[in-house]
């Protein structure tokens, strides 16, 4: 229970981080052009999903023993009853 609570709160914290190397990225690369100009480039795409990699990684674990905790749960009360 610990562990999945860890894995979230550090995929929030990936996730600010990913938004702020976002925003960095974003801004060194396309100064003068717009947003229209950015979505036409490949790299932009890349460099949009690329930080936020680390934080969905820990977000589908959290989940997955999120799922195995209330399966364990269950059974513990199956066996109660």
């Amino acid at each position: 229970m610990l562990k999945r609570r860890f894995f979230r709160v550090l995929a929030l914290v990936f996730a600010a981080a990913g938004l702020i190397l976002f925003s960095i990225l974003y801004n060194r690369q396309y100064e003068d052009g717009g947003l229209m100009e950015a979505l036409r480039n490949p790299l932009f795409v890349v460099t949009l999903v690329f930080p936020f990699v680390p934080s969905i990684v820990l977000l589908w674990w959290s989940r997955r023993l999120d799922k195995k905790f209330r399966v364990m749960i269950q059974e513990l009360r199956n066996r109660k009853d």
